[in-house]
């Protein structure tokens, strides 16, 4: 998992902060 983008970030960190953002909102969706 070497590969990076043309932003020079890992594809798989990409991939965490997205699996982050998605357990944020359903977080804030379940307590609100």
């Amino acid at each position: 998992m070497s590969k990076t983008s043309k932003s020079g970030v890992p594809e798989y960190k990409k991939q965490l902060i997205r699996c982050c953002l998605v357990d944020l909102m359903l977080y804030l969706l379940m307590f609100n």
